[in-house]
């Protein structure tokens, strides 16, 4: 008797979208302006004497070391609640009270900057009071985002079938990235009326899309002994012994997606630090001429989302990883051999494109190897510092490489290179196609 198709399910695809979207506005009013009030009154930030906003007058340097602590807490705390989520058997409440708290934080932060007076504007000795406040608010906002994540995630892969798994994500990573864009397009209009405005309009949007996600889902039951759920919740003993219940075979697998992820991570670091540089040192046009190889690339992003996800059904889920690199690397190469600036915008869309597959089908592949739900917390966390740690390590190497050379052109070597392994390295991945029933 043939099984009963499934089809893709809006009431899991909507609520899990909505929630990216708020996680995505959120972060883009938050990299937006807390740079800004950060650096606020310091005369080298605005030397013109225009900027109306009041800050604590750090440096640029202080300001980016302050602004890269959510790096640093992400790449450790992955794998850490991941696998608390697995132990005790519970994915919402991670979800519940971690967002709210990042929520909370991330409203509060514009009202810790009004106590800043044109008086103490950039004298930080005397705004030690809501320089502090401020600090913490946004330990609120990374902690929260570091506490629900991963246990996010694993629930919505809990919640999907497996052959639907990489078509879904299209779906929520589309819907999630439109939260992106309105964010970048709303929150300067919003600052302009009131510098706390997109803090509340996105806050309370965000708000919402929990509350919606909260009654929308329910969450599996006993997909996790009672018994050792108890255990583990008392202590953190076996916190980190992932791979206990894995095959060699699984494990192997499991680490091949993270290298791969990671190799992802390697190659699209550099454009975003370097690709300006290339634009003003190879085909000598202006700082401003490169400003929109971002937006071209992220819209190249969203239009890989959809189809990404289903080329699987054709390619499997390992063919559609080897494409979608050598889809990027097709790019990088032209741009290379064709130093022309019409031909790197049209390329770096086509880059983006590629660069979408591993953010539609790594965590779906992950999701068919792991033996049971009691580990896949564990692993999605694994996979976020992999991909966290290529990032962080990447941007220093090429740029070394680019000192060494004297050769911008290294931008889209360092596309080229870390992709064409991931080929190679696809070509061995033995598990983590969808299940056939």
């Amino acid at each position: 008797m043939e099984s009963k198709k499934e089809k893709l399910n809006i009431n899991i695809i909507l609520p899990f979208g909505l929630l990216v979207a708020g996680w995505s506005a959120l972060w883009a009013a938050y990299n937006n302006f807390l740079p800004v009030f950060l650096q606020a009154g310091n005369p080298d930030f605005d030397k013109s004497g225009a900027a109306l906003t009041l800050g604590f007058g750090l440096s640029a340097f202080y300001a980016g070391l302050l602004m890269s602590i959510d790096n640093l807490i992400s790449l450790f705390s992955g794998p850490i609640i991941g696998r608390w989520s697995d132990r005790v058997g519970k994915r919402m409440p991670f979800v519940k009270y971690g967002t709210p708290l990042a929520i909370v934080g991330f409203i509060a932060i514009p009202f810790a900057v009004k106590l800043i007076t044109p008086e103490t504007n950039g004298n930080l000795s005397m705004l030690m009071v809501p320089f502090i406040l401020v600090f913490l608010l946004a330990l609120a906002v990374i902690s929260g985002y570091a506490i629900s994540t991963v246990p996010g995630l694993a629930l919505r892969y809990q919640l999907i079938p497996s052959q639907l798994r990489s078509q879904a994500t299209g779906f929520i990573e589309l819907i999630g990235a439109f939260g992106g864009v309105l964010g970048y397009l709303l929150s300067g209009m919003l600052y302009n009326i009131d510098i706390s405005m997109p803090f509340i309009v996105f806050g309370v949007f965000f708000m919402l899309a929990l509350f919606y996600l909260v009654k929308a889902t329910k969450e599996p039951q006993n997909w996790a002994p009672a018994s050792e759920a108890a255990a583990e919740n008392v202590s953190f003993k076996g916190l980190l012994n992932v791979f206990k219940d894995f095959s060699a075979q699984q494990k192997r697998n499991v680490l091949l997606i993270m290298l791969i992820g990671g190799l992802f991570n390697f190659g699209s670091a550099p454009i975003q630090t370097f690709g300006s540089s290339y634009v003003v040192n190879v085909l000598k046009l202006s700082e401003g001429s490169a400003a929109s190889m971002g937006a071209i690339f992220f819209i190249g992003y969203l239009l890989g989302t959809v189809p990404m996800g289903y080329l699987p059904k054709w390619l499997k889920r390992k063919g559609t990883l080897a494409l979608g690199a050598a889809i990027s690397i097709t790019g990088a190469a032209v741009i290379l051999l064709v130093p022309n600036f019409t031909v790197l915008q049209i390329m770096i869309g086509l880059i983006g494109f590629g660069f979408a597959t591993p953010q539609i089908i790594n965590v779906p592949m992950l999701s068919d190897i792991v033996p049971n739900a009691k580990s896949f917390g564990a692993v999605i966390g694994l996979l976020i510092f992999c991909t966290a740690l290529a990032s962080t390590i990447s941007v220093p190497f090429w740029g070394k490489m680019i000192d060494l050379t004297a050769n911008y052109g290294m931008v889209w070597i360092a596309v080229i290179a870390p992709l064409a392994l991931a080929v190679g390295t696809s070509l061995f991945l033995t598990m983590g196609e969808a299940k056939k029933e």
